[in-house]
């Protein structure tokens, strides 16, 4: 007989359990490992509710002290496993959050319901009880196996609780250091008044810009500051621009200073997408207006657009990028400085005259000190000064190839550095490379210099960034397996070499003009860049997966990782394997979905994939473009077939197949949406309605909830077109009834559509406690802060309106206005109203 567990046992456990909970938190604040948060949030709900539970009370207790060891576990994986960030152990900290989300659901109807609901729900909370300790069981063997190499207490099931909890506090005491570290950062990077903990550090070697740099001042002092660098690629014009940000008169003027790389931008949408990431702004339909609105409350503000040059080269794109820049330049209060290539300057702002002339090479003085400083000054009269002089001469006093060749000649010496210049040059112009730039030879030498030859893995290191104009993670390079070994080291050469350097996110980069020429003499093979697209596609796939349950921390890291994930596809669309061409399709969807739903924008790769179908023939990546194209009204112009004869064909397709149910489900869901379409050549309630039947009947042969909730919910939409509200109070009532253990985010859809559907019938009194019931549950999942807790408030303040209680619903109104960050839209339209509904649910349909 399995022993009782005293009161005294139960506040132990919960008590340990919330404490472990609270430092992962913090952990997963800090390090932004996606999903860690939605599972420490998750648990510090369930712990509370615990204490209200009655019925298998003690079953609960020891599933909650095995979630204490698997936190444990987690604890020591973030410390110790550099495969943490793996794609397979995000996948399964990501399921482990949806187990405890099951749990939480489970927990709360023991603790709400009275004993005679009980009694005739108990087989139910068991059935499911059964199958969350199943989970957590599998979830306990898979991370103990990957925790082997922690403290043995913490990966041991059968301890005491106590124990493990002290082994796991001398485990980070051991590591205090880095956890100290990692709380400053963020403690910096929240409680700052400025924005200088965001900053790139003032350029330590600096010379020869002492007249641009005052005249780059004096302009940024004026109101209001418009200003432009001109110059070509390694003229110094980053540099620059980095040492205005941090003159103190700068400094006193303008409190918050942002410097944001645009080198990853390549269009108005990806421009916007940057600069409110580095903003901090949640991802948005309307990104534009919440930056413009942030950046217009914020006070006096300097933005540094650097390499602008990257999303302003593009013709079809330039006017619209010129039309959010003059939207900027109207902000009163904001300083605007743009570096870019070339000698024009962006159209639609008036730019402070006089202008600045475009950067010219240094004088040969401010060029020789950079050599000093870098490599030492030579001694007089000696080889090593002639040499010099002749470095000084081939570099066209270009300060990055000035920089490069110093680096080299630090540790080659001035002679030897120019011995193999000489040689390079007559091998390069034998080769017929006699166009080269000096900044271009600068760069050959420094890659053929012997630390640089002599490590090929530094060279491939090299290579990949070429593709990756966000810069990268030590981290995710070595979760994503790419054969490079330790890339620490490799990344500490390149760094040390002027071939790359670290921004302030911590990422790995190197400068534009480096990129560009790597890319072009040196780019990766596939071996080495097959790894990192794949990382990114699973994380995608990953967002696509757990969208509707857990969206995590993943949005912002895919979001500030864009860049490199449409140039990592467009490199790999070269290969002639089907299936990677497959693979690629199906990414791009996904890519687009994302780009979809969270910046309501289509992804520029998404017209590609049907020449990718025409060459692979691959009839699942067919079907899923066809549902992404009948969902999405800008992807319904790609389409070059006839959507009736489509979908006939799509239905004559998955009703002959009983393996590809999900994509079935998705595919009828298209076409009821399809049919929805405001638009009088498509609109057909009777045709939306039968094929949302068949996506029903086809979700319901399996046992996944989420699924079924995703066809009533496109049935809501149909009840709605209809003006039948009664219809859409009984599809919500059938919904709560389905997914009484479903996600929070099903639950809360589920609880709107009560609240509303109530309302239209008249009930308001049933529209208030589903309103009310509404926000339990986000209070209870700490979503106090969040967007949907403020719509929830909007959602009441119109029930008290509709019954004159103006008062009331101006107080809802008020706390919401107090309430609203500046990083945030303002709060209508409701998220769960049936607009934002459909793009949310959507969704599935581009997965």
């Amino acid at each position: 007989m399995t022993p009782h567990i005293s009161p005294n046992a139960l506040e132990k456990i919960l008590q340990y359990t919330a404490i472990v909970a609270k430092a992962l938190k913090d952990v997963a604040a800090t390090s932004h490992i996606p999903f860690l948060d939605a599972v420490c949030t998750v648990v510090l709900t369930i712990t509370p509710l615990m204490e209200n539970i009655k019925l298998q009370k003690d079953r609960c207790l020891r599933m909650m002290e095995e979630i204490h060891q698997l936190l444990c576990v987690l604890m020591g994986l973030c410390i110790y496993s550099e495969d943490i960030r793996s794609r397979e152990m995000l996948h399964k900290i990501a399921h482990f959050a949806t187990t405890l989300q099951k749990f939480q659901s489970c927990i709360r109807e023991l603790g709400g319901l009275g004993k005679f609901k009980r009694f005739f729900k108990q087989s139910e909370i068991t059935a499911q009880l059964d199958s969350c300790e199943k989970e957590l069981r599998t979830a306990s063997e898979i991370f103990t196996t990957c925790g082997v190499g922690i403290a043995s207490t913490l990966i041991e099931f059968n301890v005491d609780t106590e124990k493990r909890h002290q082994e796991l506090l001398e485990l980070i005491s051991s590591r205090s250091d880095s956890f100290d570290n990692l709380s400053s950062i963020r403690s910096s990077l929240n409680t700052s008044s400025s924005s200088l903990s965001l900053l790139p550090a003032s350029p330590k070697v600096f010379h020869g810009r002492d007249s641009e740099l005052k005249d780059l001042i004096n302009s940024l002092l004026v109101d209001p500051a418009r200003v432009v660098i001109l110059g070509p690629g390694g003229i110094g014009k980053t540099t620059l621009a980095m040492a205005a940000l941090h003159n103190p008169e700068v400094m006193e003027k303008y409190v918050l200073r942002h410097f944001i790389s645009c080198e990853s931008t390549s269009n108005r949408s990806d421009l916007v997408i940057n600069i409110g990431s580095h903003l901090g702004l949640e991802p948005s339909p309307h990104l534009s207006k919440a930056i413009v609105r942030h950046l217009g409350e914020c006070g006096p503000c300097l933005v540094v657009l650097d390499n602008f040059e990257t999303p302003w080269e593009h013709l079809e794109s330039r006017g619209q990028v010129e039309e959010f820049i003059s939207l900027l330049a109207d902000i009163p209060t904001l300083a605007l400085l743009i570096t870019m290539r070339g000698a024009e300057r962006p159209g639609k702002v008036k730019w402070n005259r006089p202008f600045l002339p475009p950067l010219e090479p240094l004088s040969s003085s401010a060029s020789r000190q950079i050599f000093i400083d870098v490599a030492d000054e030579p001694r007089t009269g000696t080889a090593e000064e002639s040499a010099l002089n002749d470095l000084l001469d081939l570099s066209d006093h270009l300060p990055l190839a000035v920089t490069l060749m110093a680096n080299i000649a630090s540790f080659e010496g001035y002679p030897d550095t120019l011995a193999r210049w000489q040689i390079e040059n007559t091998s390069l112009l034998s080769d017929g490379h006699d166009k080269e730039s000096n900044l271009e030879k600068s760069i050959t030498l420094s890659l053929g210099s012997q630390r640089i030859s002599s490590s090929p893995h530094a060279k491939n290191l090299l290579a990949l960034l070429s593709l990756l104009p966000d810069g990268i993670m030590a981290q995710d390079i070595m979760a994503s397996k790419v054969p490079i070994p330790d890339v620490c080291r490799w990344q500490s050469l390149l760094v040390g070499t002027s071939l790359a350097y670290i921004d302030v996110k911590g990422r790995l980069k190197t400068l534009n003009p480096i990129r560009e020429y790597i890319r072009r003499v040196h780019p990766p093979s596939p071996s080495i860049s097959k790894p990192l697209r794949t990382y990114f596609r699973d994380l995608l796939e990953l967002w696509r997966s757990n969208y509707q349950c857990l969206p995590g921390n993943i949005i912002p890291e895919l979001v500030s990782y864009l860049g490199n994930i449409n140039e990592l596809m467009l490199e790999g669309l070269i290969t002639e394997e089907t299936a990677v061409l497959v693979e690629l399709g199906h990414g791009i969807i996904t890519l687009d979905s994302f780009s979809w739903n969270m910046l309501n924008g289509n992804s520029p790769l998404f017209q590609r994939v049907p020449h990718l179908i025409h060459v692979t023939g691959s009839a699942e990546l067919r079907w899923r473009y066809a549902a992404s194209c009948l969902r999405n009204p800008d992807s319904f112009r790609q389409l070059k077939e006839d959507p009736d004869v489509l979908i006939q064909e799509g239905a004559q397709y998955f009703g002959a197949r009983n393996n590809t149910i999900h994509q079935g489900v998705d595919f009828y869901n298209a076409a009821a949406e399809h049919y929805l379409r405001r638009h009088p050549r498509f609109f057909n309630l009777q045709k939306a309605a039968e094929f949302n039947k068949l996506a029903f009947t086809l979700a319901e042969s399996t046992d996944d909830i989420e699924l079924q909730l995703l066809s009533l919910r496109t049935e809501a939409i149909i009840a709605n077109r209809s003006k039948n509200p009664y219809w859409e109070l009984q599809i919500a009532y059938k919904a709560r009834r389905i997914g009484r253990f479903a996600s929070n985010h099903s639950r809360l859809w589920q609880l709107y559509e009560l609240a509303m559907s109530n309302f239209l019938v008249g009930n308001i009194a049933g529209a208030f406690d589903f309103s009310n019931e509404m926000e339990e549950l986000l209070i209870s999942s700490r979503m106090e802060s969040s967007r949907d807790y403020l719509h929830c408030l909007y959602l009441r303040a119109q029930f008290h309106f509709q019954k004159s209680e103006y008062i009331e619903g101006r107080q809802l109104h008020a706390r919401i206005v107090n309430e609203t960050s500046s990083k945030r839209l303002p709060t209508p339209p409701c998220p769960f109203s049936r607009q934002y509904r459909h793009s949310r649910r959507s969704h599935a349909g581009r997965s």
